[in-house]
């Protein structure tokens, strides 16, 4: 597969939504977007498939029959930027002595065909009961000058890890509903995991110590949520009812999130094709 040539825009404020069933019946509608144990050392790349939002954790109440789907893709039309760029020759010795080459903004990636990666989409309302958290935890890595992944979503309740993967200092930077912290990580180590408890969107992570190191978190309550990859895609199963999906992406968080309401029935395909947009 050929690699995908990344774009980055200033920002976004609005995205289209096309609502189409499988029975053929379709709806148009335009909304706005608006201290550890070093045994215990969890490795990053060994939780991919969680990053990614793996969709066999949709079925976890059962009945893979009684599903309806929300399917689409998120794309990104309009003026095209080229991304942010740290020079190596501008870092610190530090990071130097770990990379190779200058590092590229992860704030905003589309490719060719103007597919966004990393926004997120998830039932915003209308999901019922209780959903246990995964077993497996969420790391969140400071591994060659960056926090890897850039963007994670994680389970009320679910272990949630962070890391530093360099032999030097980073710190850890947050204000949000769960937690503030403001935390020195001095070398390889992990912190105690944390398991929040309060539903929040983009929560956003910096380091003070190198200023282009930004990541995301974002807490959930259930697992009906998924990432867009590099083609822009996305799938989600959910059971029969009416919900209210949102979709976020951090270059618009500013200006609100965008939402639609659905009716899921059992077999039925719902497609969202939503266009992100700058002003």
């Amino acid at each position: 597969m050929g690699r995908s040539r990344l774009v980055h825009p200033r920002g976004l404020t609005r995205f289209s939504v096309r609502n189409i069933a499988v029975l053929g019946l379709s709806l148009f509608v335009l909304a706005a977007c608006g201290g550890s144990d070093p045994d215990e050392l969890l490795e990053a790349a060994d939780l991919s498939d969680i990053y990614a939002g793996s969709s066999s954790a949709f079925f976890m109440d059962g009945d893979r029959e009684a599903r309806g789907t929300i399917t689409g893709k998120v794309i990104y039309k309009g003026r095209r930027f080229p991304p942010k760029v740290t020079p190596l020759s501008a870092m610190k010795p530090d990071c130097r002595s770990v990379l190779t080459g200058d590092l590229m903004s992860e704030d905003f990636l589309v490719n060719d065909n103007g597919a966004l990666k990393n926004a997120l989409v998830w039932i915003q309302e209308g999901i019922a009961g209780t959903w246990p958290a995964p077993s497996e935890p969420i790391v969140l890595d400071q591994k060659g000058c960056r926090y890897i992944p850039h963007v994670a979503v994680i389970q009320v309740g679910q272990g949630f890890i962070i890391k530093n993967s360099d032999n030097f200092l980073h710190n850890v930077k947050t204000a949000s509903a769960n937690e503030t912290m403001n935390t020195p990580m001095s070398r390889p180590s992990q912190l105690a995991v944390k398991r929040w408890r309060k539903t929040e969107i983009g929560i956003e992570f910096k380091c003070d110590v190198h200023s282009w190191m930004q990541g995301w978190v974002s807490v959930v309550s259930h697992p009906f949520w998924i990432l867009t990859g590099d083609d822009g895609s996305f799938k989600l199963s959910v059971p029969p009812g009416t919900y209210k999906v949102g979709v976020w992406h951090e270059s618009c968080q500013r200006r609100g999130e965008g939402t639609l309401t659905v009716k899921v029935k059992t077999g039925e395909i719902n497609t969202l094709d939503i266009t992100m947009e700058l002003k």
